[in-house]
């Protein structure tokens, strides 16, 4: 516990100011298997270095950590070429506040510092080849690790992650004025359930197939903790979206699946939203806001949460 603490102190004003600011839903790892990796690798506390940057690559530089197979993804990257070394314990210090803040919505999330940042995503892309350059080490227990350099790392990655990666700390101190009215976005999880809105299907019996399909009554719509009125437009230009504050979206059609249960199954449908906290100047009013997620003309689409009962 001594070395932990030693450790937190030593990770400076950059990352003690940073925070998690975004969780991704669609990059929602296993996260047994992220714990397992992090026991594996005794990250917990330890004091050693685990990423020199540009100790194998042109600074700046990343190293990522998975399991062959497993479902879980720990990557830390430099973005400065100036910037030193970073500890196991430090890392875990970093994953533990992903994991705080994006476990509760289901999702794989960043930290990002002035400097640096850390992820915890899925692994489900690993069949991908990495970059050609990338010097792997694979431990007899199937876990794996690798170094390569961060430009590497982001075309290696899908363009969509890499361009959300570039903007992160341009995204956290983005505004949009409109006299009065200014709206930070402090956090953002994207595709993500809303413990608000739900429907409950029926229990059906063991194996029994079951289509989730569009009905009249089965529409969601924006929830939000303020009455923005015509700040709406202020928030979804910084949010970069295009919608009514009053629309309200149907279910997409076809959803099919089987119960995977011993004796019945209670059907539960959660459509995706993203989901922001935000904060208004000059009264510093906090605020939380979910939107759908829009798939085609005013449909959402979700996932599907059986529980076993009887």
């Amino acid at each position: 516990m001594k070395a932990f603490t030693a450790i937190s102190i030593a990770l400076g004003a950059s990352l003690a100011s940073a925070q998690v600011y975004e969780c991704d839903g669609y990059r929602r790892p296993d996260w047994e298997d992220c714990e397992s990796l992090v026991v594996d690798f005794n990250m917990e506390g330890n004091p050693d270095t685990f990423h020199e940057n540009g100790a194998d690559d042109p600074a700046p530089s990343c190293k990522w950590w998975y399991w062959i197979d497993g479902n879980c993804r720990i990557t830390h990257c430099y973005e400065d070429k100036n910037e030193g070394t970073i500890s196991g314990g430090q890392i875990h210090q970093l994953y533990d506040r992903i994991r705080s803040r994006c476990v509760p919505f289901r999702a794989g999330g960043v930290f990002t510092g002035a400097l640096q940042f850390l992820t915890v995503y899925n692994d489900e892309d690993q069949a991908r080849s990495l970059p050609a350059s990338a010097r792997v080490v694979e431990h007899a227990n199937g876990a794996v690790e690798a170094t390569v350099s961060l430009d590497e790392y982001l075309e290696w990655k899908n363009e969509t992650d890499a361009q959300r990666m570039a903007q992160v700390e341009e995204t956290i101190l983005s505004t949009r004025q409109n006299e009065d009215d200014v709206v930070r976005i402090d956090f953002v999880a994207y595709g993500v359930r809303n413990p608000n809105a739900y429907e409950r299907g029926p229990r059906l019996g063991k194996g029994v197939g079951y289509t989730y399909e569009v009905t009249e009554s089965t529409t969601f719509g924006v929830t939000t903790s303020l009455n923005l009125g015509t700040a709406w437009n202020i928030f979804t230009a910084s949010a970069g979206i295009e919608m009514s504050q009053s629309d309200t979206y149907s279910v997409t059609e076809g959803l099919q699946f089987d119960v995977q249960c011993d004796n019945q199954g209670q059907i539960t449908f959660w459509p995706f939203y993203d989901y922001y906290e935000t904060t208004w100047s000059p009264s510093e009013t906090k605020g939380a806001i979910w939107v759908p997620v829009e798939y085609g003309d005013h449909k959402i689409t979700g996932e599907i949460a059986v529980a076993c009962v009887g």
